[in-house]
């Protein structure tokens, strides 16, 4: 009989539409949360470490918005576009794998490594390639620098701030 009375009463609940309200709220609650802790959660670890990298080694365009920063009146703007450039780098590391030597530590932070240039000799002087020069076309490679994609979404952003 006590097995009837629980089938009763939960027939009675289902029937009612607060209590389906109820139950389909707490579902979401949950899909919600287990979302969030698979898959949120270790993105936003990634951005903000790429952001504490960004932070500790700068390329020279942010370096010189830095310097410039004591110089204008809206020091406030400047920080804004560098943590633009930042975004834009992020998004142009990830578009092209920079991020793929991501690993989580024994700790639970991730480390980037760091991502290099060519290009560039030790003493920051870039390499000159003279055969782009002789042959008076382009030589550049897409996966070097911002991506196009990368200036358009920064483009947008300066646009809306």
């Amino acid at each position: 009989m006590s097995e009837l009375n629980k089938i009763y009463e939960i027939t009675q609940s289902l029937s009612s539409p607060e209590s389906v309200g109820s139950e389909l709220r707490e579902l979401s609650a949950l899909i919600s949360e287990h979302l969030a802790s698979k898959y949120i959660s270790p993105i936003n670890a990634v951005i903000a470490s790429h952001r504490q990298y960004c932070t500790t080694h700068p390329v020279r365009e942010t370096n010189l918005l830095a310097a410039l920063k004591p110089f204008t009146s809206k020091p406030d703007g400047i920080d804004r576009l560098i943590d633009m450039f930042n975004t834009a780098r992020l998004i142009n590391d990830i578009v092209y794998g920079g991020l793929a030597a991501i690993r989580s530590t024994s700790d639970g932070c991730v480390m980037t490594a760091a991502i290099t240039d060519s290009a560039v000799h030790p003493d920051g002087i870039y390499e000159i390639d003279e055969g782009c020069i002789s042959a008076g076309t382009s030589c550049t490679d897409s996966t070097e620098g911002l991506c196009p994609a990368a200036l358009v979404i920064l483009l947008l952003l300066l646009a809306i701030g």
